[in-house]
């Protein structure tokens, strides 16, 4: 299978786990997001870009407890944080700390 391709379910549940570590495959609808599979199966949404020439990961959640449609929504909305030069994951954390 490619490692770029339409996320569905069908080609989601299609996917061969790797014998070892993780594989990443990436959405067509929504080029930055990304699926990691691991080899004891978890399969998981991430969204990933660069801001201010850094590379910053986000992660969404996992499938199938997020659909599609969640995931690519999430990603979306993250990206959009991401062009104005927010880390996402920075922003979840901070919150984390106001609580406390």
């Amino acid at each position: 299978m490619s490692k770029k391709f339409n996320f569905t379910i069908a080609a989601i549940n299609k996917i061969v786990l790797p014998d070892s570590g993780r594989e990443e495959y990436r959405d067509t609808k929504v080029p930055e997001l990304t699926l990691r599979v691991t080899s004891s199966g978890n399969k998981s949404f991430s969204v990933a870009k660069k801001i201010n020439g850094k590379n910053v990961r986000a992660t969404i959640g996992r499938f199938p407890a997020n659909t599609i449609e969640q995931a690519r929504k999430k990603a979306r909305e993250k990206l959009l944080l991401m062009e104005d030069g927010i880390n996402p994951t920075e922003l979840k954390r901070e919150a984390r700390v106001q609580q406390l």
